[in-house]
This record gives structure tokens, C-alpha cells and sequence, in this order.
């Protein structure tokens, strides 16, 4: 729907309202009010309605005209501060206003998504921005609005936006969001790349608190697990990552990757009978993993130096044993 569209509507809503509500417009300042919106004055309009608000501060007529007139010109913010100042005498008219808010954030909603398509983030910036302050717990809107702002190529301003959002809802898709832009940044290298990572670790562990991570279905599941793994392994973590395969290796004994990974890790830690016993078992579900076929040889051939250093070092130990017992 576009404004001329949504203007027009106002506009007969608005007549209509009047014929159906003609006992409420008993005063002058109301009668006063009902003519200038008809000539289009809405400045004249106004301050009958303020001066009416003053007198009868339970006119629920005077607070939906009022309200229509800032829709009218475009003052969102006196819109929804008249709407809140409604609410504790609403009552006949309540549905009405609560429809006008209703419209009025859709409209600005699907201008702004309609500016996207446009690829015109700027002023998609500014109806979302809008749409806030009408609707300031949408979801949906805070999304849209990062959006733009990464149209703009204004990563910050979108992130900002995003842990806004997050104080209101801690929804799935918020966090995804989140972590999947930490994470872009992150395996971009450069400076900040570690604090980007810790930011992904951050909020991922977070959302497990929250008892959102249970709310993915199993494909973005496995996304997020890739990339905290990722994460903690880039900050030198690699004792918790090892923990995190061995929970997902649990729940899918069959992932091969998992497995992998899993298996080299173990290396890195000295675990090298373990890591062993990773890699026969991969070799079981797929004997012909090349990879876990030269991991596994690689640790038979650890295992092998290994056990050459201790008989080394038993021969030694036992050679000095007998010096020194054939010295007495």
C-alpha cells in the first residue's frame, strides 16, 4: 500500500468515524475540530482537539481524531505519545486506535522493505527507523533496519541494532544473526579477528543460557556448533573443542568429520592412544577415508617414536642401574 493509497483510507475512515460518533462532538472545540480536518486544516484542528483534551481529558473521540492528525503529517513520535496518554481512558474507541497504530506501522514497514527492493537503503533506514517508533518491540522491524544498514555498509550501526533487539527479544533469529556477522568479520583476519571470535563465542554460550540454541532445527544447529567450534579453537581453546566434539560425536557417532577433527585434536594433546582409537573407528564406518587412513598412520608412527623414547629411557635408566652396581 503506498501513502497516497493509505491517506485516501484515512481520510474516509475518518469521515466515517464522524458519522458514527456525532454525539461525541457536542463542544465547540469539537465541532471546531470536525470542520477544520474537513477544510484540511490541521494545525486549526489541533489545538481545538488540545484545547478539548484540556477540558475533558476522558474524551476518547478527541484523543483517535488526534492521533489520526499526527498519523496525517507525519509526527510519529506526538502519534505515539498520544496513543499512550489514550490508553488509561480507552474504552468505546479503544479497537480504532489500536488499528491506526496497527496500519500505521505496516505502512511504514512495507515502505521501508519496499525501499530494500529498491536498493535504496537510505531512506529504508529512515521508515524503519519510523516503524519503531510506533512499534517499538518489532522484531521483525529491528531485523529489516539492520539490514539497511548493512546495505549502507554500516556493520556497526547494524550490529547496534541487533543487540537492541536482543534486550527485547532473544529469539533465534536475532543471535543467528549476530554470530553469523561476528563471524564474517572474524575469518576476515586483521586485528580485531580475535575479538570477533570471543564476540561469536559470546553470544552463541549465551543463547544456550537463554535456552534458545534448542530452538534451531538440526541443519543450524550444526552451523552454529561449526562455527563456535571455529571460534574456540582461534582462541586457543582446543581443550574445550575437544570436549565439543566428543558431545557431538555422542549425538552423531557417524560424522566422520566430527571425527577427524576430533582425532587431531587429540594429537595436538599427546593423547595419542585415544586419537587411535578415534581413527580405527572412522576407518570402520568408511574404510577408505583417506584422510583418517594417513591420520591413523601418522599416530601409529607418533606412538611408535613414543615408545622408542621410553624403551630408550628404560635402557638408560637400567645401564646406570648397573654401572653403578658393578662400581659397588
Amino acid at each position: 500500500m503506498n501513502t497516497k493509497n493509505f491517506k485516501l483510507i484515512f481520510l474516509i475512515s475518518f469521515f466515517l468515524f464522524f458519522i458514527f460518533s456525532g454525539n461525541d462532538c457536542a463542544s465547540p472545540e469539537m465541532e471546531g475540530a470536525k470542520l477544520a480536518i474537513q477544510q484540511k486544516n490541521f494545525p486549526r484542528a489541533e489545538e481545538n482537539l488540545k484545547k478539548e483534551l484540556s477540558k475533558n481529558p476522558k474524551n476518547e473521540t478527541a484523543y483517535f481524531m488526534l492521533a489520526n492528525i499526527y498519523v496525517e503529517q507525519n509526527r510519529y513520535d506526538e502519534f505515539i505519545s498520544i496513543v499512550n496518554e489514550s490508553k488509561p481512558t480507552l474504552n468505546k474507541h479503544k479497537s480504532e486506535i489500536d488499528n491506526l497504530v496497527l496500519k500505521t506501522w505496516a505502512l511504514l514497514l512495507n515502505t521501508g522493505a519496499k525501499k530494500m527492493e529498491e536498493n535504496d537503503y537510505t531512506s529504508a533506514v529512515e521508515f524503519f527507523k519510523k516503524s519503531l517508533v510506533v512499534n517499538p518491540d518489532s522484531e521483525v522491524t529491528y531485523r529489516n533496519l539492520s539490514i539497511a544498514y548493512f546495505g549502507l555498509n554500516q556493520k556497526q550501526e547494524a550490529l547496534s541494532v541487533l543487540y537492541n533487539a536482543l534486550e527485547k527479544h532473544k529469539s533465534p533469529e536475532i543471535v543467528f544473526d549476530i554470530a553469523r556477522e561476528h563471524f564474517n568479520e572474524a575469518i576476515k583476519g586483521g586485528e580485531n579477528s580475535k575479538s570477533e571470535y570471543q564476540e561469536v563465542k559470546n553470544i552463541i554460550e549465551k543463547s544456550k543460557e537463554w535456552n534458545v540454541y534448542n530452538k534451531y532445527d538440526d541443519d543450524t544447529k550444526k552451523t552454529f556448533d561449526d562455527i563456535l567450534i571455529s571460534s574456540y579453537f582461534a582462541l586457543g581453546d582446543t581443550a574445550t573443542v575437544i570436549l565439543m566434539y566428543e558431545a557431538l560425536l555422542k549425538k552423531d557417532p557417524t560424522n566422520v568429520i566430527y571425527a577427524l577433527n576430533h582425532g587431531v585434536l587429540l594429537i595436538k594433546a599427546e593423547k595419542l592412544g585415544e586419537a587411535e582409537i578415534q581413527f580405527e573407528n572412522i576407518l570402520k564406518v568408511d574404510p577408505n577415508f583417506l584422510d583418517a587412513i594417513l591420520a591413523l598412520g601418522e599416530v601409529n608412527l607418533k606412538i611408535g617414536i613414543k615408545m622408542k623414547e621410553v624403551a630408550k629411557e628404560k635402557f638408560e635408566i637400567a645401564s646406570k642401574k648397573n654401572k653403578n652396581a658393578e662400581m659397588d
